[in-house]
């Protein structure tokens, strides 16, 4: 299992634009109050995100039993890895490329396949 470390700055930085947000909309509630349940909401996020990758790193094995799985463009380039050409990861394309586990987090990113052999 791969351990996953937050970006607790981010998440931060998250729980207080959606608490700037809320607060701009006119809701009456304390701020403590707003921003708890926004960093509740930011961390879920988070969770969910971490969870997702733990799903790819699970099905990495089998795909390379294929030959070939996904991964960001950028991370095949960076480590010098045999690849294909790339396109940008959308909720709909990723599934069409075969591959119903790519991270949600992926979305809107450059991805590709990158090979076995």
């Amino acid at each position: 299992m791969t351990k996953f470390i937050y970006d607790t700055k981010s998440i931060m930085q998250q729980a207080w634009a959606l608490t700037r947000k809320r607060v701009a909309q006119g809701r009456k509630e304390p701020i403590s109050k707003i921003f708890s349940s926004a960093l509740r909401q930011s961390w879920a996020k988070a969770k969910g995100a971490a969870q997702d990758f733990e799903l790819y790193e699970e099905y990495k094995p089998d795909a390379l039993k294929m030959g070939r799985y996904i991964e960001l463009a950028e991370t095949a380039e960076r480590n010098g890895l045999k690849h294909g050409q790339s396109w940008i990861c959308e909720e709909n394309n990723c599934g069409r490329h075969n591959f119903q586990r790519a991270p949600r987090s992926w979305v809107g990113q450059s991805v590709c396949y990158v090979y076995a052999n």
